[in-house]
C-alpha cells in the first residue's frame, strides 16, 4: 500500500473517531510530529483527547508524543488516566511502565507490569526487559521463553506483538528468528519505525552494518525527527567508531528530548573516549542523580575510574554493578572496545577475560580477544579464539570475516629478515619483497639508531593484495575508508605498494606506521595518543603537503587552531572531516618545535617517562624543564607561528563566509577581515559579493594588495585578461602576499609567451610560499622549452624535495639526468619513483639504466628482465637491454632491441644512437 493511500484511509478512519471538524487539528498535530515538535502535538493531542474522552486512539497518540518528547512525569500522570478510563487496554500499562523507568524507577515499572503479564505477549516481554535491567536474569528467561512459545507463524499478528516475539527470540540466543519477526512487524505496517529500529540494531551487533545501514536509512525517511531513530543513529555510531558523527547525532536526540540518558550516556562515553574525564564525570554525576541504579550508567562510571586510574571508582562501580546484577558483563565488554579502538590493546584483551571470566560462554568475548591476538601477530591463538566465538554466535560477522582472513593468510608467505618480517600474498605481492626490504632495513637502521632502543621482537608488516582484506584486518569489517596503513604495536598492517600505486609514498607510510612501532613499544602503550601521531609525522622525510597548510590556515583564520589538551580529541572525535588531517599537522608541528626548542635526543627521554607511568604535565615538566602552562603556551605559539608565515589561502567554507560577515558588521574598518572576506567570496564562487568588498577595501587603501588581487582574479574567471593583468601587475607591485595571484598572472605570461616575466612570476611564488608543486612545474617546464636541462632537472629535483607522490617530477628528472651522464642522481630520482609507482616498467627499466651507469650491470640486467614481465612491450626495457648487450659487446642481441624498440617508439634518441653504435661495431 503506497504511503499516500494509507494516508488516504487514515484520514477516513480518523474522521469516523474524532468527527470531520475535529480533523484539521488531528493534521496539525501530526505536522507538529513530522516537524519534531513532539511537545507541542502533545498538548494539542491532548485537548484531542480531552474533547473525545472515550477515543482510545487519540489517547494513545498523546502518550506517544509523550513519550517520544521525553516528558516522563506527564506520561505517567497521563498513562494512569488511560490505564482507569480503559482497564482493558495494555497501552496504559506499558506507557506508565515506560515513564517510571525513564524516571530511574526500574523496580515499580516491574512491579507495575507483573500482575498483567499473562494477559499480553508484549507486556511479558516487556517485563523480561525491565528484569534483565534489574539483573534478574534468571526470572527473565522464562518468561522470553513464554513469549516465543506463544508465537504462531500462521496467524497475523499486530507490529507490537511481533516485536515482542522478535525481543524474546533475541533474548534467547535466536538472531536469525529475531530478524525475520522483526521484519514482519514492519512488513503489513511500514511506518512501524521500532520494528525497524530493532533490526537494525540487531544487524549492527552482529557488524553486518550495510544491513544495519539499510534499516536505519528506511526509518530515518519515514520519520527523521524522530528522536528514537536520531538516537539510534548515534549509537550505531558509536559502535562504527564514527565518533564525530556520534557526537552530533547524540546532541540532536537532545534538541528534541533536552533530558534523553540514552543521547547522554553517548556523549559521556565519548568524552572518555578523547580522554576527558572531568567532562565524562559530571554527565554521569548527573544521570545517577536520575537513576543511581542504572546498569548502563554505572559502565560508565566504572570505564571512568579505569581510565583515570582511580582504581577505587573503578572496583566500588564494579560492586555496584555486581550488587544488581552478578553476572553482568557488557560493561566489560564496551570498555574493552574502548580500549580496542585506542591501541590499548594489554588492557582491552584484560578487560575482555574480565568478561568471560563472569559469563564463560559470552561470543562477544571470545571475538574481541581473538581480534586482539590478530593485532599482537598470534594466529595460531587467534584462530581458535574465532572459530570459538563464531560456534557460540555465528551470526558475529567481524569472527566470521577474520576466519575467513585467516584462511587467506595461511596462503601468504613470511619473509624473515632478521629485525622484521614481511607477511604476502607471494603470487600478488611476491615481486616486491626485494624493494620492501631494502627500503625497511633503512627505515629501521635510521629510526632504531635515532630513538636508542630496539623493539624486543621483529616487527611483522602485513602486506594486503585488496583494501578490503585490510579493513577486515584492522576493524574486522570491510567498510575502513581513508587509511592506508596502521600499527597495532608489534604488527603493522597496510595495503600494498601495488594498490597504492600512483597515490601514495608507501615508503613514508612504512616509516610512519614504524615509527609507531617504537613509541608504543618504548611505552608499553602508555604514550599519548597526539603525541605518537605528532612524533611519526615528524620523522617523514617530506614537509606537509599544502593540502594540510590549506586546512592549518582555514583553522586560523576561523579562530579554531586545536589545543594541545584538546588533538586527542580532534583525532578521535573530530568536529568536521577535514579536522582529523588539522590535527596531525598540528601535533607534527607541536613536536618539531620541542625538538627546536631542545634538540632531538628529549624525545626518547620523554617516552621514557610516558614508560614510567607519568603524565604529560609531569613528563615535560622532567625532561624539559617546563610546566604545563609553558609548555601549552609554546606550543601554540609554534601552531600559530606556522600558520602566520604561510601566504596560503584556506580551503572554501560556506560557513566561514556567515562568520566573516558579522566580524565586519563588529569590525567594519578592519582591512585584514575584509580581505579575507572578499576572498571567500571569490572561493564560493560569489563573484558580486566580492567585487563589492574589495572596492570596499580599495576606498579605504587604493593600493591594497589583496584587493587588488581578487579583482585581478575575478576578471580572468570573466575572461578580462587586459583588466586582469593590470589589476595582478598592481597587487604584486604592492607586494602581493598571494599565492594565488602569481600563478595566476604567470600562467597569462605563458599564454602570451613571455617566459622571462613568467618565470620572475614564479619565482617570486615560491618566495611567498616555498612548497608550492605548481610553481617548480612551471619554472621547469619553461626550462625545459629553452632546453636548460640543468634548469629544468634543479627545478624537478626542489618539487621532489616537497611532494612525495611528484612522479610528474621524478620521471623527467632522471630521464634528464640519465642523458647528462648523472647517474647517481637519476638512480635516487628512480627509487624515488619505485616508492610512488613500484611495478611501473618503464620505471623499474629506467632504475636499471640508471645501474648499468653505475657498472652494477647484474643488477640492472635483473631490472630489465623484471621490467620486461611487467609489460613485454617497454620500450625503455628494450633500450636498457640494448645497452646491456652493447656493454658486453654483443651488439647483434643490441640491434635486435635497439630495432624493437624503435619499432614501438621511431623516435627515441637512445635507440637510434645505439643502433647506429651497435651497426658501426659490427
Amino acid at each position: 500500500m503506497t504511503r499516500w493511500i494509507r494516508r488516504v484511509v487514515f484520514v477516513t478512519l480518523l474522521s469516523c473517531v474524532v468527527g470531520t471538524p475535529a480533523w484539521s487539528r488531528v493534521e496539525d498535530a501530526v505536522k507538529l510530529e513530522t516537524e519534531g515538535q513532539w511537545s507541542e502535538a502533545a498538548q494539542l493531542w491532548q485537548r484531542l483527547a480531552e474533547a473525545k474522552p472515550q477515543s482510545e486512539f487519540l489517547w494513545h497518540r498523546l502518550l506517544e508524543s509523550l513519550k517520544v518528547s521525553g516528558n516522563y512525569e506527564r506520561l505517567e500522570e497521563q498513562a494512569s488516566k488511560v490505564m482507569s478510563k480503559f482497564p482493558s487496554g495494555r497501552e496504559g500499562f506499558l506507557y506508565r511502565a515506560w515513564a517510571l523507568e525513564e524516571m530511574g524507577r526500574v523496580e515499580d515499572a516491574a512491579e507495575l507490569l507483573r500482575p498483567n503479564m499473562n494477559r499480553d505477549v508484549v507486556i511479558k516481554a516487556e517485563l523480561a526487559r525491565l528484569l534483565t535491567r534489574l539483573g534478574r536474569n534468571h526470572e527473565a528467561g522464562p518468561l522470553y521463553s513464554e513469549v516465543m512459545a506463544a508465537y504462531d507463524p500462521n496467524v497475523q499478528q499486530h507490529p507490537w506483538d511481533l516485536l515482542a516475539f522478535g525481543d524474546a527470540a533475541k533474548a534467547r540466543g535466536d538472531f536469525k528468528g529475531a530478524a525475520r519477526v522483526y521484519e514482519l512487524s514492519y512488513t503489513d505496517s511500514l511506518e512501524f519505525i521500532p520494528g525497524r529500529l530493532a533490526l537494525s540494531k540487531l544487524f549492527h551487533e552482529k557488524y553486518q552494518s550495510g544491513l544495519s545501514n539499510e534499516e536505519l536509512k528506511a526509518a530515518r525517511k519515514l520519520a527523521p525527527n524522530h528522536p528514537d531513530v536520531v538516537l539510534a543513529l548515534a549509537e550505531l555510531s558509536v559502535r562504527s567508531r564514527r565518533y564525530t558523527q556520534a557526537e552530533e547525532v547524540a546532541k540532536q536526540v537532545l534538541k528534541f528530548r533536552p533530558e534523553d540518558t540514552g543521547s547522554r550516556r553517548i556523549l559521556a562515553q565519548l568524552d572518555l573516549i578523547a580522554g576527558d574525564t572531568e567532562a565524562a564525570n559530571r554527565k554521569i554525576k548527573g544521570l545517577l542523580a536520575l537513576n543511581p541504579h542504572d546498569l548502563q550508567t554505572l559502565e560508565i562510571k566504572m570505564a571512568s575510574g579505569f581510565f583515570s586510574g582511580d582504581s577505587t571508582k573503578y572496583r566500588n562501580a564494579i560492586k555496584e554493578i555486581e550488587a544488581i546484577d552478578p553476572l553482568h558483563v557488557d560493561g566489560f565488554v564496551r570498555l574493552g572496545a574502548m580500549l580496542e579502538a585506542l591501541i590499548r590493546n594489554p588492557d582491552a584483551e584484560w578487560m575482555y577475560r574480565q568478561a568471560l571470566m563472569r559469563d564463560p560462554e559470552l561470543a562477544e568475548g571470545y571475538a574481541g580477544l581473538g581480534h586482539l591476538a590478530m593485532r599482537e601477530g598470534r594466529e595460531v591463538e587467534a584462530r581458535g579464539l574465532l572459530e570459538k566465538a563464531h560456534e557460540l554466535d555465528n551470526y558475529n560477522i567481524r569472527a566470521y570475516n577474520q576466519l575467513e582472513l585467516l584462511d587467506v593468510m595461511d596462503t601468504y608467505r613470511v619473509y624473515d629478515f632478521e629485525d622484521f618480517k614481511f607477511k604476502l600474498s607471494e603470487k600478488d605481492d611476491g615481486v616486491l619483497v626485494p624493494i620492501m626490504e631494502d627500503r625497511m632495513r633503512d627505515i629501521y637502521n635510521e629510526l632504531v639508531a635515532l630513538h636508542g632502543w630496539k623493539p624486543k621482537v621483529p616487527t611483522m608488516i602485513e602486506i594486503f593484495p585488496d583494501h578490503e582484506w585490510f579493513s577486515a584486518r584492522v576493524v574486522g569489517i570491510t567498510t575502513l575508508d581513508g587509511i592506508p596503513g596502521v600499527c597495532f604495536g608489534d604488527v603493522v598492517a597496510m595495503d600494498s605498494p601495488r594498490t597504492l600505486s600512483g597515490r601514495s609514498n608507501w615508503e613514508q607510510i612504512m616509516r610512519h606506521e614504524f615509527g609507531h612501532v617504537l613509541a608504543l613499544g618504548m611505552t608499553n602503550r602508555k604514550v599519548p595518543f597526539w603525541f605518537t601521531e605528532g612524533l611519526s609525522v615528524h620523522l617523514e622525510t617530506h614537509p606537509r603537503p599544502e593540502a594540510w597548510d590549506s586546512i592549518l590556515m582555514g583553522a586560523y583564520w576561523d579562530g579554531e587552531l586545536v589545543s594541545v589538551d584538546s588533538l586527542t580529541i580532534a583525532f578521535t572525535r573530530p568536529k568536521h572531516r577535514f579536522q582529523r588531517l588539522l590535527a596531525y599537522h598540528e601535533a607534527g608541528i607541536v613536536i618539531d618545535a620541542i625538538v627546536d626548542r631542545h634538540g632531538w635526543d628529549v624525545i626518547p627521554e620523554l617516552l621514557h617517562a610516558f614508560a614510567d607511568g607519568k603524565q604529560l604535565d609531569e613528563a615535560v615538566k622532567d625532561v624539559l624543564g617546563e610546566s604545563k602552562e609553558t609548555f601549552d603556551r609554546l606550543a601554540m605559539d609554534a601552531v600559530r607561528g606556522r600558520a602566520e608565515s604561510l601566504n596560503l589561502w584556506p580551503r572554501p567554507d560556506p560557513n566561514r563566509q556567515a562568520a566573516f560577515q558579522v566580524l565586519v558588521e563588529e569590525n567594519p574598518k578592519d582591512l585584514e577581515i575584509l580581505g579575507r572576506l572578499a576572498v571567500t567570496d571569490m572561493q564560493l564562487g560569489r563573484m558580486d559579493d566580492a567585487t563589492r568588498t574589495a572596492k570596499r577595501i580599495l576606498k579605504e587603501d587604493e593600493n591594497n594588495a589583496r584587493a587588488k588581487g581578487v579583482l585581478g582574479l575575478i576578471a580572468v574567471q570573466e575572461n578580462h585578461l587586459d583588466r586582469a593583468k593590470t589589476l595582478m601587475d598592481e597587487a604584486i607591485a604592492n607586494d602581493s602576499r598571494d599565492l594565488q595571484v602569481y600563478l595566476s598572472r604567470s600562467s597569462i605570461a605563458l599564454t602570451d609567451r613571455d617566459t622571462t616575466m613568467a618565470q620572475t612570476l614564479l619565482q617570486k611564488a615560491l618566495e611567498v610560499y616555498p612548497n608550492s608543486a605548481d610553481a617548480y612545474r612551471g619554472l621547469a617546464l619553461i626550462a625545459e622549452q629553452r632546453g636548460d636541462s640543468a634548469g629544468a632537472g634543479a627545478y624537478y629535483d626542489a618539487w621532489m624535495s616537497i611532494d612525495d607522490t611528484s612522479q610528474e617530477a621524478a620521471l623527467p628528472y632522471a630521464r634528464i639526468a640519465l642523458e647528462r651522464g648523472e647517474a647517481e642522481k637519476a638512480h635516487e630520482a628512480l627509487r624515488f619513483l619505485r616508492n610512488v609507482s613500484p611495478l611501473a616498467a618503464d620505471v623499474i627499466a629506467l632504475e636499471g639504466q640508471a645501474l648499468l651507469a653505475l657498472d652494477e650491470d647484474l643488477e640492472a640486467f635483473n631490472r630489465f628482465s623484471e621490467a620486461r614481465k611487467q609489460d613485454l612491450r617497454s620500450v625503455e626495457a628494450m633500450v636498457g637491454m640494448a645497452q646491456y648487450y652493447f656493454k658486453q659487446e654483443d651488439f647483434e642481441e643490441a640491434i635486435y632491441f635497439a630495432r624493437l624498440a624503435l619499432k614501438y617508439e621511431p623516435a627515441h634518441k637512445v635507440a637510434k644512437s645505439l643502433l647506429s653504435s651497435a651497426e658501426e661495431e659490427i
